[in-house]
């Protein structure tokens, strides 16, 4: 059986598609597992006003599952 890794993309490949829709530093990505065992990015953002941007992205298509902006 494939590990279940197979077909996720690359951090920079993700990255390059989101940096279009936000803007901000990235301060931190780690690679996650939801309870369906699907793997995601969960991505934060530096953003300009000082707040940070949470964002967790399927690592798989780029879709963006779930956005939160912490003060």
């Amino acid at each position: 059986a494939a590990p279940a890794a197979s077909g996720i993309q690359t951090m920079p490949k993700l990255l390059q598609g989101l940096s279009g829709q936000f803007a901000g530093k990235v301060l931190e990505v780690e690679l996650e597992q939801d309870d369906k065992q699907a793997p995601y990015y969960e991505i934060e953002l530096a953003q300009d006003n000082g707040s940070t941007l949470e964002l967790h992205v399927d690592a798989r298509t780029g879709a963006v599952l779930r956005r939160k902006v912490e003060d």
